[in-house]
């Protein structure tokens, strides 16, 4: 059991290494997608003119709030926009004030391992308006094939949907190896509790037998 229990705490590192490599990632992409005009946003054939001014307005709001939060708290706006993509991921609904500034570390709990603590805070209405556009944006690069040679927009376009796509994949892996984990911690610690009861029931069996 407590071999079983290495091998999957080890696979819940990967995975949370795996998911914030990819977060940081996409916070990039989508940064220089936000800055990016005229011929670098023509995403190539089959994209209409009006969902992509749709698509640059949402990306400029999740660039307003990042450098907003950023002015704020002291961090750079890939840090603040890479805080915001991960209550993007684990917005459930019930988001209070979110805690961000200078001294970050990572939450390893389940439903909260997305999360990035920082000194001082970004407000509800702020984490709900960047998920909002995060969501479009998500919905946009996902759902659209890009030719990477069109643009410089369409291969930030294309490689932003790829880190999405690993976020979430790590995220899902990062979740059921935790889970693993506390069953095995769970079962192995019974085992401790109970190995006299255990072994005199598996005495009397073989007894019996």
């Amino acid at each position: 059991l407590h071999e079983s229990y290495d091998k999957s705490k080890q696979a819940s590192s990967n995975a949370h290494q795996a998911y914030q490599e990819a977060l940081t990632q996409s916070a990039h992409h989508a940064t220089q997608l936000s800055q990016l005009s005229g011929h670098d946003m023509r995403l190539g054939q089959g994209i209409s003119e009006g969902e992509t001014t749709h698509f640059q307005e949402s990306l400029s709001k999740m660039k307003q709030i990042a450098s907003d939060v950023a002015s704020r708290t002291g961090v750079s706006q890939d840090k603040a926009m890479s805080t915001l993509f991960s209550v993007g991921f684990d917005l459930k609904g019930k988001m209070g004030p979110v805690s961000v500034g200078a001294g970050g570390s990572t939450s390893t709990n389940s439903s909260e391992h997305a999360r990035i603590s920082f000194d001082e805070g970004v407000t509800t209405r702020e984490a709900r308006d960047f998920n909002e556009s995060y969501n479009q944006v998500k919905q946009f690069v996902k759902n659209h094939h890009f030719d990477e040679t069109t643009s410089k927009g369409a291969q930030l376009s294309s490689q932003l949907g790829d880190d999405i796509r690993k976020a979430e994949t790590a995220s899902r892996n990062y979740d059921i190896s935790l889970a693993q984990s506390e069953r095995i911690s769970h079962a192995e610690a019974y085992v401790k509790s109970h190995g006299d009861q255990i072994n005199s029931n598996l005495d009397q069996s073989f007894a019996r037998f």
